[in-house]
């Protein structure tokens, strides 16, 4: 055992020697701000206000996620959520699982960051009659994404008291147009309420050896995508295509990173120029060759992606020399055992650097 392990199981010692494993419902009430991100933004006659009710499962900690993840917790999340004017923008009812990862945890005191991603649907949403005002968003389904920073107070062992800020984003991710995006910053408050409370000596824990076993060397992968996206709101849908071809490296049973070239054609800017706009362009300037490169957050069968890219080549409709990516991909093959090959289905979300152009289906092979 080395001394720098040696030094944090002292601090864990007089710190909080104990790990705590419950169920946790929590309920919240948060006030803030919708963000105006276009001059065209429909005017805010109210703060951005809304409820939520959180639930954290218990954790085994013989488990593997325990053993990696101690202190990291699965919560889900139901949120009402007004957005700022009734009548344009209306009010989102969404849908939340996120990781709630601590930075400071001492007894009764705990700092914590949480990541959500999810769906929302919106009561008002653009329509050419009854919602020409909303110029913000074109349909009623949306990505939900939420970040957070929050402090918690344990009063009880099974009751605590939770502040927070918060930034929540809602998107379709360019499928329908309009689609600036609605963004909010707000502040929490909430109770928790803990349940079926186990308490594990952390010293025993370490006993507790996880079966983790993972390929460490650099393997070449095949990723193909599948978007959608519109150019008008109410119009046709067309495919974006996308290839993406590299090399990856598993560094440890929490994180992988890959690299590679990438190809992508949207077929809807092609139709734009070509039959709307009436400018005979050949097909070879509206493809995209980007540097992409990506880090997978490795929850076993679970990755959260994210990733960012130069674009190599200048092509129609080019709004920025950078490409960013966020997503979340399922491994039918669990990323915590040695296996001759992994192969991947998922959900992303690209963007133009920070603007949001289109989400897609992603099927990869790692050899």
């Amino acid at each position: 055992m080395n001394y720098l392990k040696l030094f944090f199981l002292f601090l864990t010692f007089i710190f909080n020697k104990n790990l705590i494993f419950s169920q946790t419902l929590t309920l919240s009430y948060h006030l803030g701000q919708t963000v105006k991100n276009n001059p065209i933004f429909p005017p805010l006659l109210a703060p951005a206000q809304g409820l939520a009710v959180k639930y954290s499962p218990a954790r085994s900690f013989r488990s593997q996620w325990a053993r990696l993840y101690p202190r990291t917790r699965l919560t889900f999340e139901a949120s009402s959520q007004f957005l700022g004017n009734a009548a344009v923008l209306g009010w989102a009812w969404g849908g939340l699982a996120g990781l709630d990862f601590p930075l400071y945890q001492q007894k009764k005191h705990s700092f914590n960051t949480r990541l959500y991603l999810g769906l929302a649907v919106l009561s008002r949403h653009y329509d050419s009659f009854r919602n020409p005002q909303n110029v913000v968003i074109g349909s009623a389904l949306n990505a939900f994404g939420k970040i957070e920073a929050a402090y918690s107070y344990q009063i009880k062992p099974f009751l605590g008291l939770n502040l927070g800020l918060a930034v929540l984003h809602y998107s379709n991710a360019g499928v329908q147009s309009p689609n600036l995006g609605i963004n909010i910053i707000a502040l929490s408050a909430g109770i928790s309420y803990n349940f079926n409370l186990v308490k594990v000596n952390y010293f025993d824990s370490l006993n507790i050896k996880p079966k983790i076993s993972y390929n460490k060397k650099y393997r070449p992968f095949i990723q193909t995508n599948l978007g959608l996206t519109s150019v008008a709101s109410r119009g046709a849908k067309f495919p974006i295509y996308t290839l993406f071809v590299g090399a990856s490296k598993q560094f440890s049973p929490k994180g992988c990173v890959s690299a590679g070239l990438e190809w992508v054609y949207n077929t809807a800017t092609f139709e734009l120029y070509s039959h709307i706009a009436g400018q005979n362009l050949p097909k070879s300037q509206f493809y995209r060759y980007s540097f992409m490169a990506q880090y997978e957050f490795i929850f076993a069968r679970l990755a959260l992606v994210a990733g960012g890219g130069i674009y190599l080549n200048r092509h129609v409709a080019q709004r920025s020399i950078f490409s960013s990516k966020i997503g979340l991909n399922f491994y039918p093959r669990s990323l915590w055992k040695t296996a001759p090959f992994h192969s991947w289905i998922g959900i992303q979300v690209r963007a133009y650097f920070g603007e949001a152009e289109f989400a897609e289906l992603v099927a990869g092979f790692r050899f």
